[in-house]
């Protein structure tokens, strides 16, 4: 089950998307982004600006 929070978040989202000049597009945009940054962040093992002992950067060298 969704939480209230959540649902109201991503009515927030929509709402935003649906006043661009193209909602898919942006929708679009947004997720991509959202992926590579889950993406990068699994891959360093730390979120974006941490900088614990066990972050890995050896992969971008």
């Amino acid at each position: 089950m969704v939480k209230s929070n959540d649902t109201q978040y991503f009515k927030k989202l929509l709402m935003e998307f649906i006043g661009e000049p193209d909602p898919m597009y942006s929708m679009l945009e947004w997720i991509t982004q959202k992926m590579m940054e889950l993406e990068s962040e699994s891959k360093v093992g730390a979120l974006k600006g941490q900088h614990p002992s066990e972050r890995n950067t050896e992969l971008y060298s």
